[in-house]
């Protein structure tokens, strides 16, 4: 049997062996691991220091490798972060950027300005893994380039990996990301909650449970059937209590008036009983009556009853915890909007030239008495 396993694995190509090889090899560090020990010498505001692991406990750390100085994508990614690095500070973490370059070729790079191709100026410590040991060490080294793979690492004040990526060498990474999923990390060790799929700052969390992560469920549900309905208004604020204040959207009406030649005369919106289209088109200065009026909502005049708000002013809305209402126009309607304005200057054109004819020939052609 061993005998026929090895005919077998002889059978197979050099170049698909080195590949299973690298394959197995490639395992990056995986959440819930400790940080490997590193030291090495890094570039750190133009000189060279020795860092390692030691120097960061206490602080969450984002440990980035990239193949190689002097390329393509590499630099886009460490300017960008270094560019960022306050955010990162802001939010209680560091950021290191390690190839397996040498520290000289790290300050070279530096000392190249950027118009030709370099860093400038660097806000994080550039760490050289000349020896290769800490890429390896991390799981991210490709042993047939001898290059690291583009891994990045969240590494909480404990020491222990919460996140990892891993990308092929010729796709970058996104600092937002990186600040979302830190922000992420950080919120959830402090609340004791869950942060769903796409979780940005101030966006809903999952309480653990059956009962508690209902309610996550019915709020995004009623989200997603208000972005649904075009609406006004603002979002209140929670209760002093927590219970959230859910967002009540209000339909916008839309309304077509025609004359009696079919021309459109008034196309708008509105959101509550009162339709101010059709009034805005009686008794206009044409002295046109309207032949066709149609509304995606039902006449409803006599229903209209007036409220306290219509006769209060902004402080007053303010004081009685009225939101602000204002009428969000979509894209659509807008250029509709557009297009009716064109149509309506080429109608009014047409019309003052017929006009200006009729009289030339009234004055020309005078009636046999």
């Amino acid at each position: 049997m061993l005998s026929s396993a090895i005919r077998a694995l002889s059978r197979v190509p050099v170049r698909q062996l080195s590949t299973s090889r690298a394959l197995l090899s490639l395992r990056p560090l995986g959440p819930k691991n400790a940080v490997p020990a590193f030291k090495g010498t890094a570039v750190v505001d133009g000189d060279f220091k020795v860092i390692s692991e030691a120097d960061y406990k206490g602080k969450w750390l984002i440990m980035f490798f990239y193949p190689l100085d002097f390329t393509f994508v590499c630099p886009t990614e460490i300017i960008a972060y270094g560019d960022r690095a306050k955010e990162f500070r802001a939010l209680g973490a560091e950021v290191i950027a390690c190839s397996c370059d040498s520290h000289f070729s790290h300050l070279a790079w530096v000392n190249t300005p950027r118009k030709d191709g370099g860093l400038g100026d660097m806000d994080i410590p550039l760490l050289a893994d000349f020896n290769k040991k800490i890429a390896e060490s991390f799981g991210v080294l490709d042993k047939d380039s001898g290059l690291s793979y583009r891994g990045l690492f969240l590494i909480d004040p404990s020491g222990t990996v919460r996140h990892t990526t891993c990308n092929d060498l010729p796709v970058g990474r996104s600092v937002d990301e990186t600040l979302r999923v830190l922000k992420a990390f950080q919120f959830s060790d402090k609340h004791g909650e869950v942060c769903p799929a796409d979780w940005h700052e101030d966006s809903p969390t999952i309480k653990p449970g059956v009962s508690s992560s209902k309610e996550y469920f019915n709020k995004i549900l009623a989200m997603n059937r208000s972005k649904k309905l075009a609406a006004y208004g603002e979002q209140f604020e929670d209760d002093e209590d927590g219970t959230t204040v859910s967002k009540k959207p209000t339909a916008i009406h839309e309304e077509i008036a025609t004359d009696e030649h079919g021309k459109r005369r008034f196309h708008g919106a509105f959101t509550g009983g009162f339709s101010a289209g059709y009034w805005n088109t009686v008794g206009s200065k044409h002295g046109w009556v309207p032949q066709v009026f149609s509304s995606s909502r039902d006449a409803r005049g006599d229903q209209i009853k007036q409220r306290a708000e219509d006769f209060m002013d902004a402080e007053d809305l303010g004081e009685f915890g009225i939101g602000k209402r204002s009428i969000k126009q979509t894209a659509a309607f807008g250029d509709h909007e557009r297009a009716g304005g064109k149509r309506k200057m080429a109608w009014e054109r047409d019309s003052s030239s017929v006009s200006a004819m009729a009289q030339l020939f009234a004055e020309v052609v005078k009636p046999v008495r």
